[in-house]
């Protein structure tokens, strides 16, 4: 069987790398019921590593759990979060029903399954029906802030009745609060938050700044109400023995230690940009050397131009020379004298430039080396060949 080692979207399984204290971690949240909120940037596998752990939790087959995850990428108001959200409820409340139920036996399931429903979600109208010889669910066809607290608490029943963990990641979760009257949707989560027994939920958003103001605001109904739980990118160490795994099953034989380091060293071990360039490498017919690493690269570089084009182009002036200067390694004391002449920029211009590439998630700061970093490894590589 052909298997993609290098997915563009969710990796888990043989194609995942590591992270075994962060899965065991997390495990361990989950299953106490520890909310937890994931701070991480863009593609930086935030997905893959909350469903390699729901993986990891259904092969030990230590507790019964039930698992759905919800985007809100695309979410236009506030009905628009609740359906979503909902939706996930009924699929989640499916599989508790059909799991613990005979499935086979569509009358009983009809039947059995109606009672549960109603004595679990009380303030609202379920449903249960057959289509296409399978149970379809729905737990209301009305979609708003009383509809939805309703189905959370209703979840969290169904569950505790049967000795469930369910499991509820909302993805994206920063888009909430750029909705009208968004406090109302974040205050009717935290009521659910707070008396779940059996539900544990898991917020991330690739908007680092928006997601702490959401979670770390005092005004705001989500704060100091989740388990911060902060992602670093894979050690080279870690990648290494994974690649040589996986270059074994390719080439018969191990990585050459200098392509190996030729790509953490392009990627900054970033990993959507790990696994592009792994992917391009993987489709040689012989193991790849320092030259090949740095060819595929640059082709990587050609798509992620065309791709980025509007985010680069959306850089101020004074934004561009921030970004080249901290991706050719000026990138400490950025208000120094030296750091002024060599940006010439004024030192008020450069801690403007570096606020607002902070906030829109471009730069970073390593608060171990008080270094600043370009988070996308192509845009530091596109900066440096364009300076």
């Amino acid at each position: 069987m052909n298997i993609d080692y290098f997915p563009k979207t969710k990796v888990t399984g043989v194609a995942f790398c590591n992270r075994t204290n962060e899965r065991a971690k997390l495990s361990k949240y989950i299953k106490i019921g520890r909310h937890c909120w994931i701070q991480e940037y863009r593609r930086h596998g935030k997905t893959s590593l909350v469903e390699q752990t729901i993986d990891d939790i259904h092969a030990a087959n230590d507790i019964k759990i039930v698992y759905q995850r919800v985007h809100l990428r695309f979410t236009s108001d506030i009905d628009n979060v609740v359906k979503k959200i909902i939706t996930a409820i009924d699929n989640l409340t499916h599989s508790i029903l059909t799991s613990k139920l005979d499935s086979k036996d569509l009358n009983h399931l009809l039947h059995r399954g109606s009672e549960i429903l109603s004595s679990v979600y009380q303030k609202l109208t379920p449903s249960l029906r057959i289509e296409n010889t399978k149970l379809q669910v729905s737990t209301t066809i009305t979609y708003d802030l009383d509809t939805l607290e309703a189905a959370l608490k209703g979840l969290d029943k169904l569950a505790n009745k049967f000795e469930f963990r369910a499991v509820l990641f909302i993805d994206e979760f920063q888009e909430i609060g750029k909705l009208k009257n968004f406090m109302q949707v974040e205050s009717a989560i935290r009521e659910c938050l707070e008396d779940a027994k059996s539900t544990t939920f898991i917020l991330a958003g690739s908007e680092r700044a928006l997601m702490r103001q959401a979670m770390t605001d005092q005004k705001r109904p989500l704060y100091n109400q989740t388990q911060t739980f902060e992602l670093s990118r894979i050690k080279a160490e870690h990648y290494q023995v994974h690649l040589n795994k996986l270059a074994i099953k390719r080439w018969n034989e191990e990585l050459n230690s200098k392509a190996f380091e030729r790509v953490m060293f392009l990627t900054q071990r970033h990993p959507y940009y790990v696994n592009s360039l792994c992917d391009e490498l993987w489709l040689n017919d012989t193991a790849p050397t320092a030259e090949d690493v740095s060819d595929a690269w640059e082709y990587i570089i050609q798509v992620a131009a065309r791709e980025n084009a509007h985010e680069i182009t959306s850089l101020t002036p004074n934004e561009r020379k921030v970004i080249m200067g901290i991706a050719k390694g000026i990138n400490t004391q950025m208000r120094s004298a030296d750091v002024v002449r060599k940006l010439n920029l004024a030192p008020s211009s450069i801690k403007s430039a570096i606020d607002q590439l902070i906030k829109s998630d471009r730069i970073g700061l390593d608060i171990k080396t008080n270094t600043y970093y370009v988070v996308d490894p192509a845009l530091a590589t596109i900066a440096i060949q364009e300076s």
